[in-house]
């Protein structure tokens, strides 16, 4: 489990762990933004646990959610045939939740 501050994320450590931890246990979900961005950026879910798993947290792209309780957390990372991704996700309720993929090359948001 993570810790939990409102004020700063828990260690970069810590996150890619918990992350990992969830994904083995198949403890994932795309929200419904994810989702539509998956298909509008022709991301596979392969793809997104690939980055998950082997690329990297960017702790400069994390934020806190608006009312401030959760953070969303940012990897980057490239896929297998070379595309650079980024993958937000939250960890909450003992999953992990996409909150959005993008595709680094396109610089779309």
């Amino acid at each position: 489990m993570l810790r939990r501050s409102p004020i700063d994320p828990p260690k970069r450590q810590e996150v890619e762990a918990e992350v990992k931890r969830l994904l083995d246990m198949h403890l994932y979900k795309e929200g419904g933004h994810a989702i539509k961005k998956m298909r509008n950026e022709n991301v596979t879910r392969m793809e997104i646990i690939y980055i998950l798993r082997h690329g990297g947290r960017v702790p400069r792209k994390d934020q806190r959610n608006s009312d401030g309780t959760a953070w969303k957390y940012a990897f980057e990372g490239s896929t297998v045939d070379g595309r650079r991704l980024r993958v937000v996700v939250f960890v909450e309720d003992g999953r992990v939740e996409v909150v959005t993929a993008i595709d680094l090359e396109r610089g779309i948001a």
